[in-house]
């Protein structure tokens, strides 16, 4: 198990497309529910006085959302299959949780966008496409669902599959794109292929979800170090490797103080290494220990990030509370924190339909906007393109500490 690869997924896509129904199927069908986990959900369904074994209530957890048979927040899944394990992500589909949705997707490899056969692309399929182009998602698995309702129509299938392609036409970034039909209620294509749709001859859902290649290897990526903790009298340093990779004997430079360090020794999950990589939380044994701070990167010579108190930004605003002119905020980036204030907002984004709204009055919750922002201390970035990990960051309330918007550097 911890040898197998890790895909992490998440579905969207309009209210009742069936994210929640499918996830229980991917996970019944899996052998992934335990007993107890099957009984909640009979009970459940019985006392809603569904007909059936209702599947979309093993994600929906909170009261709230089993009495109005809605998600509203992220419901997180895990099975593993022969292939690879899977954290699975049901977000809303309903507009006024668009910041949750982009809260789950901000850390999967695929997008599952569901569209549901009778109805088509519709302003949620609209929205949540835009999304995961927004997100630079590497993978978009387009699952047609509730074809058992359409008598599994080939052409309503293509016709549905043509104008998703539309909403994916001016992507640069070279998301890959996957299509499958499915009825998530029945189970046909999901985990095994069916023979009530004889034109299809492709992958079924689960066989392409073990096939999609996904690049989990930020070590191609410069190097990058946010220290998180410091161990003076030993001369280490602590933090998770971000990207990149490093051995012992490689000079690196604190991008804050312009100093160089020789790496002496290195000490992971504790085990004394040659070198540590992306996603490893390390102890660095260093030569000096002259001006080092939580919260500096360290990097290369020949991989230097960039370095600016003014940056271009997108952010969705997450707080209840509007952004009110004026107001200070926290940019907290990894372990590094500096005040900031939003110098100019540029425009705010309609994921409906992808245009750009001049609107500098105010920002409320779940508006996606470009922002100019001005720090008080410079900021070491990547741009989000360039690097998922340093190039995004939060903001703060300065008063209650509540992260109010999540964003990426441009």
């Amino acid at each position: 198990m911890t040898e197998k690869p890790l895909l992490r997924i998440i579905t969207s896509g309009s209210v009742d497309d069936g994210k929640s129904t499918l996830i229980g199927r991917l996970l019944f069908d899996s052998k992934s529910l335990f007993q107890d986990q099957l009984d909640q959900v009979e009970q459940s369904s019985k006392k809603r006085g569904d007909e059936f074994f209702n599947l979309a209530l093993v994600t929906d957890g909170l009261r709230e959302e089993r009495e109005l048979g809605i998600t509203i927040d992220v419901a997180y899944r895990y099975f593993t299959t022969p292939v690879r394990k899977y954290i699975l992500a049901d977000t809303p589909g309903h507009a006024e949780f668009t910041r949750n949705m982009i809260t789950g997707a901000s850390s999967a490899d695929v997008a599952m966008l569901l569209v549901d056969a009778r109805h088509g692309v519709v302003e949620q399929t609209r929205r949540h496409a835009y999304i995961t182009q927004l997100l630079r998602m590497p993978h978009v698995l387009v699952c047609i669902n509730k074809m058992d309702l359409v008598d599994f129509n080939e052409n309503i299938f293509l016709e549905i599959k043509n104008e998703v392609e539309k909403l994916f036409a001016n992507v640069g970034h070279g998301i890959q794109r996957h299509y499958v039909p499915i009825s998530a209620l029945h189970g046909d294509n999901v985990v095994e292929s069916s023979n009530r749709i004889p034109w299809y001859t492709s992958d079924s859902l689960m066989q392409t979800l073990d096939s999609i290649e996904i690049e989990t290897n930020r070590s191609k990526h410069p190097f990058r170090l946010p220290v998180q903790y410091l161990l003076a009298d030993k001369l280490v340093v602590m933090g998770s490797v971000s990207s990149g990779k490093i051995k012992i004997g490689d000079e690196i430079l604190n991008t804050r103080s312009k100093l160089f360090y020789r790496v002496e020794s290195i000490l992971s999950a504790g085990e004394n290494r040659q070198f540590a990589e992306s996603a490893e939380s390390v102890a660095i044994g260093l030569n000096t220990f002259v001006d080092i701070e939580r919260g500096d990167v360290f990097c290369l010579q020949n991989e230097l990030p960039s370095i600016a108190n003014k940056l271009n930004v997108t952010i969705c605003w997450l707080s209840e509370a509007s952004y009110v002119s004026g107001m200070n905020l926290i940019f907290r980036q990894a372990h590094s924190e500096t005040s900031c204030y939003i110098h100019q907002v540029l425009n705010k984004i309609d994921i409906s339909t992808q245009e750009y709204i001049m609107d500098n009055d105010s920002i409320e919750m779940n508006d996606i906007v470009n922002l100019e922002i001005t720090t008080s201390a410079n900021v070491v970035f990547d741009t989000y393109l360039e690097n998922h990990i340093s190039g995004c960051f939060v903001f703060i309330h300065p008063k209650n500490f509540a992260t109010v918007a999540a964003g990426f550097i441009n």
